[in-house]
């Protein structure tokens, strides 16, 4: 844990960016949660990916650094770091491009880790000036592009994932993806971006507009084929988790404290933590477990409330919980 460190102000500037109140519940909740893994108070934990071995992977938002989670490892889960982005200043979204290489996003910068060696191989794979990089997802063949949310921009730019030297772009905007000026989070707009192999859709939120949305896309070039769809309204959310086949979404819900599904008829319903809880404070990502005894299992990443302290005065430091579903 010596490697992980806190940066105030960068904090302190998330906390401005993402405090605030919508769509406040305590509502029942239906899965049960235990504790993964807990990173000193402090620490905010931004975006998680699962690796085909079933170990998680996590970004910071207080450091700009990359880690790994094995939930399985005995007598306890432990955490063990693999980069620090020294050109950056926090990392943040994560997705798998091939069997155990990832894209990470820091600041304007897209890096590919390769976990596939020993020690990880993290390469530069592209800078994109004056963005400010966010929510990440992988378009497949005959696509592949990686694609990422422009927070600031308020815009969705690709890379080809091959040759990303000059083959990059924005791909999707649309008024719902765009920042509120004057806003308490002004500077971010579009968050967290899925894909859904199944419908075809990019599915994203933009927390300042409390929406979540999807659009139809080119599945070779990631280009809006259809109008824009809202799913939800005035649900507060960071980042999510889709089940492609059910069509369910599971919206971190940042300081609201909870998880929300989203189902494919826009029903909205919390299934984990609440307003006054610690269970998951500070939710702001998730994602489905890929092995056999994880598989309904949902690992939901928090900031330990630092933006808006649970109760008024309560933080701690960031956590992976495993949230049941039923």
């Amino acid at each position: 844990m010596e490697k992980l460190s806190i940066s105030l102000p960068l904090l302190v500037f998330f906390s401005v960016i993402f405090s605030g109140s919508a769509f406040a519940t305590n509502a029942a909740t239906v899965a049960s949660t235990h504790l993964v893994y807990q990173f000193p108070n402090g620490t905010w934990v931004e975006n998680i990916a699962v690796r085909g071995n079933g170990h998680l992977l996590v970004t910071f938002v207080n450091v700009p650094e990359l880690w790994t989670i094995d939930p399985f490892a005995s007598p306890a889960p432990t955490a063990t770091f693999i980069h620090h982005f020294s050109a950056s200043r926090l990392a943040t979204g994560i997705a798998e491009i091939a069997p155990d290489l990832f894209a990470v996003s820091s600041d304007s910068t897209i890096y590919t880790a390769d976990l596939n060696v020993s020690p990880p191989n993290v390469t530069t794979l592209v800078r994109i000036q004056d963005t400010t990089l966010n929510g990440m997802l992988y378009l497949p063949p005959p696509a592949n592009r990686i694609m990422c949310s422009d927070s600031s921009g308020g815009v969705v730019w690709s890379v080809d994932a091959a040759n990303p030297v000059n083959n990059y772009g924005i791909t999707l905007w649309d008024e719902s993806m765009f920042p509120v000026p004057g806003a308490r989070r002004s500077l971010v707009g579009v968050n967290g971006i899925r894909y859904n192999a199944v419908t075809g859709h990019v599915h994203y939120v933009n927390l300042p507009k409390l929406l979540y949305m999807r659009v139809p896309v080119d599945p070779a070039t990631g280009r809006a084929t259809g109008p824009y769809e809202v799913l939800a309204e005035g649900v507060m959310a960071d980042d999510f988790a889709l089940d492609a086949e059910s069509g369910d979404a599971y919206l971190a819900g940042l300081d609201r404290n909870v998880v929300y599904r989203v189902g494919a008829t826009g029903r909205t319903e919390v299934v984990a933590g609440g307003l006054n809880s610690t269970e998951l404070a500070g939710a702001t990502s998730a994602a489905f477990g890929r092995t056999g005894q994880d598989r309904r299992v949902l690992y939901v990443t928090t900031g330990g409330a630092v933006a808006a302290p649970v109760n008024g005065t309560y933080t701690e430091g960031g956590k992976v919980v495993a949230v049941e579903l039923r």
